[in-house]
């Protein structure tokens, strides 16, 4: 903030932030029993419901009943989650008479990143009655481990006028133009 006089201010605004996690499912612990050689106990895996699944599908189902339920995953897989925020605006204020006049604007940069993402295997069962049986209606098997990074940038514009008609009553008025860029 830097004050230029008693009429007119400015202030700008530099920004960072940012947003990092790892991020795995996690699958609780159960008792099962299958046909043999598929029962156990353990984290609920493909294979331990009697589906042959290479390696890296086999820890991560997700099953859907239409109509019913899903339990399991959401079918995605994430290692590592960083997001970094840039923020920039600036805003001067001039006051004069009635008046309060504000302009500014301002751009930020946003940066989504996944490290280690990927799809993995899933059953879709049309009923309940079909779950129980067995009857898969479609087996998802899209094996892709990829990183992600999508980029951004936004920006926005102002101008605003405070004008005190009445020593009770400000009429304001402005306008703001923002521009959000679509992420991917």
């Amino acid at each position: 903030t830097y004050t230029f006089s008693s009429h007119l201010l400015n202030q700008a605004v530099l920004g960072f932030h940012r947003l990092s996690s790892g991020l795995q499912q996690a699958y609780p612990n159960v008792s099962y029993a299958n046909s043999a050689g598929c029962g156990g106990s353990g984290p609920i895996s493909l294979s331990s419901l009697c589906v042959p699944a290479p390696a890296f599908d086999n820890p991560y189902p997700s099953i859907v009943v239409i109509g019913g339920f899903n339990v399991g995953g959401n079918g995605q897989r994430l290692g590592i989650m960083a997001q970094n925020f840039y923020d920039f605006s600036d805003q001067v204020t001039y006051v004069r008479g009635k008046h309060t006049l504000y302009f500014g604007g301002g751009i930020s940069r946003s940066q989504v990143n996944f490290v280690g993402f990927g799809y993995f295997g899933a059953l879709l069962f049309p009923s309940f009655p079909d779950f129980l049986e067995g009857n898969v209606y479609v087996s998802v098997d899209a094996p892709l481990v990829a990183d992600r990074a999508w980029r951004v940038w936004d920006g926005n514009l102002n101008a605003e006028d405070d004008y005190q008609v009445l020593p009770r009553l400000t009429l304001n008025l402005g306008f703001r133009y923002q521009r959000e860029g679509n992420i991917g």
